[in-house]
């Protein structure tokens, strides 16, 4: 990219965050699926670059973002304690979305990109999701021997991560790997700090459920 290209992108990409973070502070609901929907819009949004006056769209930066919003907004954030139902009100929208997702992602990868690191990270989150997760609720380790006791160990790991936001802080490291392969990455470090935001905002129970 041109110098002023990178500083377009720059600016933009600042104040992309700024309006979604005062959004996320006044409007948004402590819900995982109003804040799952906003994520995704903001990975859209944020997928795409201006170059030579154009405005060009990353599918491979969007596959990180939309993957990851689901990683960070799993039902574990709320797990280490009580929280009112609301929170988990329309999750069967989160899981229709996720796989609508799941197959569009998988499916560019499969055929378009050729990041093998993007693609490990991306299925690692997958995995993590569908199995170690159980998103869809068909407790596969009820299937297999001392697989209840693999689960609890694997939540209370999962709760930790979420809890001191370390979740959070490995992606942004895998992030900066990323982009020594593709310097691209670099501009969307905003979706790192926007989704830090949010999960001190859960955390915090601050939103206007209550």
């Amino acid at each position: 990219m041109k110098k002023t290209d990178v500083t377009v992108n720059i600016f933009v990409k600042l104040v992309i965050l700024t309006l979604f973070i005062l959004f996320s502070y006044y409007k948004m609901r402590i819900n995982i699926f109003y804040i799952t929907a906003e994520l995704l819009l903001f990975s859209f949004i944020n997928s795409f670059f201006i170059k030579d006056k154009k405005f060009l769209f990353n599918m491979e930066v969007f596959s990180f973002q939309a993957a990851t919003v689901f990683y960070f907004e799993r039902r574990a954030n709320f797990y280490w304690r009580e929280v009112p139902e609301k929170i988990y009100d329309n999750f069967d929208y989160v899981k229709l979305l996720f796989l609508l997702f799941l197959v569009i992602i998988s499916i560019f990868l499969y055929f378009k990109s050729e990041n093998k690191y993007l693609k490990k990270y991306i299925y690692f989150i997958f995995f993590l999701l569908l199995i170690m997760g159980d998103i869809f609720k068909v407790n596969i380790f009820s299937l297999i021997p001392l697989g209840g006791e693999l689960w609890l160990g694997f939540s209370i790991g999962n709760i930790a991560l979420t809890h001191l936001k370390i979740d959070i802080i490995l992606v942004g490291i895998f992030l900066f790997f990323l982009g020594r392969k593709d310097n691209v990455f670099f501009f969307i470090y905003n979706f790192i700090i926007l989704c830090l935001f949010v999960r001190y905002m859960t955390v915090n129970l601050v939103w206007g459920i209550l």
